[in-house]
């Protein structure tokens, strides 16, 4: 086997040429960079919460649609747990109810995923996550 040396000249010009054609090859397999400006964009209408109309009224009356979440809470859990718990807010599918006693939040929790499912059943199937807190509750604001 010989060695070549870097200082001598290649005589075959068609290995430079097949050497040149498999770079090109090679460059034209990899994957091309994309702009990130429109991924980007697509990454965020993923993300950003659409604005959510619950059972009709829209994401701009915050307090009305308080009070239909208020109602259809009470009716999938009962006047019983309805009397301790409010619902505080909804956001991106998430909601936030706060509950008087730590032993009823605790069988809240337990139950949590039939109660997003009965509340689907009620007419919210936006509605992904609850997550409770523990405090007092009167006119649906937080005295802690």
């Amino acid at each position: 086997m010989t060695s070549l040396d870097p200082r001598q000249p290649i005589g075959d010009l068609r290995l430079v040429r097949k050497c040149a054609f498999l770079d090109e090859e090679r460059a034209s397999r990899r994957p091309q960079p994309k702009l990130v400006g429109g991924f980007l964009d697509k990454i965020m209408r993923q993300v950003r919460p659409a604005a959510v109309r619950v059972d009709g009224v829209p994401a701009s009356q915050p307090g009305r649609q308080l009070d239909v979440l208020q109602a259809k809470w009470s009716e999938t859990v009962g006047a019983p747990i309805a009397n301790v718990s409010r619902v505080t807010s909804y956001r991106g599918g998430v909601l936030m109810v706060i509950v008087k006693t730590a032993s009823v939040r605790t069988e809240l929790e337990f139950a949590r995923r039939h109660l997003i499912e009965a509340l689907a059943e009620q007419g919210l199937p936006g509605v992904h996550e609850i997550r409770f807190r523990t405090g007092t509750t009167s006119m649906g604001k937080v005295d802690r």
